[in-house]
């Protein structure tokens, strides 16, 4: 009987034998396929699929089954997936937006960033004098410190310090060395992202030759990083027999952080410096080496010939055997 008053609700709303006073009727299926009309919805029923049927018995809306607590979370994050997509594509065009503002030409963005690493080369290179000035007041120090020890007289505390001051002056300006390297190493990659996707823009082809050659300075050979204290003890015991090797001026501070040989006095004189920079976290470390050269504009000369440089470029291989990545 039931269904059979079921088949026939939804003719008898049609012809208007049922009298509708408001359009509050609802259209159900329960577990067992019975299909059912009300104009009151049972409890049970609230969370599952049903209809809600006007006059003239038009359906008005369809609501479909309450989501479970599992879809309703994958629902929340589809939409902050999506959010965030949308921000994403948002942030990339106003990034493409000002790449094809600030740049004409792919000769624009590599002028651009060799400016940026001269300027870090410059601070560099003041570091660098700076280096070479202490290093001769460390000379300075060290000679009086001996004259005292051979007149058989005992070194004055306010001596110790200066000399520690001296060594610590140096290892934090080759700690600020090297993260102006690692300053430059960002930017180059900056740029060879910004490269790619202006010649994208632009419709370029993706091997094009670079229109402006860089005489950017390669990548870093005199940097070693290390892991534990362990490898880093070992790959300094090596260091340091690097610079014995190769430096022509005498060891002039040694510890197990820093191994410094004399300031040169020639334009011939290599002058090697070897700190050991410890990671801001972790237990690692960085082994730089650096050369000094004579200040004079023959000693300069000598500091970026085949000699110079050959002892620079072979401090990575000779302590893990394997080159400097290229750029």
């Amino acid at each position: 009987m039931r269904k059979a008053i079921a088949l026939l609700f939804p003719i008898l709303l049609l012809t208007g034998l049922v009298s509708v006073a408001h359009s509050g009727f609802y259209r159900w299926v329960d577990e067992e396929g019975n299909v059912h009309y009300s104009d009151t919805l049972p409890p049970e029923q609230t969370q599952g699929s049903h209809e809600e049927i006007g006059k003239g018995g038009v359906t008005i809306r369809e609501v479909p089954p309450a989501k479970t607590p599992e879809e309703f979370r994958k629902e929340q994050e589809l939409k902050r997936l999506r959010a965030e997509q949308q921000r994403l594509l948002k942030e990339q065009r106003e990034a493409d937006r000002v790449l094809l503002r600030i740049f004409r030409s792919e000769d624009d963005i590599y002028m651009a960033r060799d400016g940026k690493i001269a300027a870090i080369n410059v601070m560099i290179d003041v570091t660098k004098d700076n280096i070479l000035r202490q290093q001769k007041k460390l000379a300075t120090l060290l000679t009086k410190a001996a004259n005292l020890e051979r007149a058989g007289k005992p070194l004055p505390q306010h001596s110790i310090d200066a000399i520690e001051r001296v060594v610590q002056t140096v290892r934090k300006a080759y700690a600020a060395i090297i993260d102006r390297e690692k300053e430059k190493d960002a930017i180059r990659a900056s740029f060879k992202k910004d490269l790619a996707r202006f010649r994208e823009l632009k419709e370029l082809p993706e091997n094009q030759p670079p229109i402006h050659i860089s005489k950017q300075r390669p990548i870093l050979h005199n940097l070693v990083p290390c892991a534990t204290k362990e490898e880093c003890d070992r790959l300094w015991k090596k260091g340091t027999a690097y610079v014995r090797q190769h430096a022509t001026t005498p060891v002039q501070t040694s510890s197990d952080v820093i191994f410094i040989s004399a300031a040169p006095t020639t334009a011939q004189d290599v002058s090697l410096i070897l700190s050991r920079i410890a990671d801001k976290e972790g237990p690692g470390a960085s082994l730089f080496l650096d050369l000094q050269c004579h200040r004079s504009v023959a000693g300069k000369e000598f500091c970026r010939g085949d000699l110079a440089q050959g002892i620079v470029q072979g401090f990575r291989t000779a302590l893990i055997g394997e080159d400097a990545p290229q750029p």
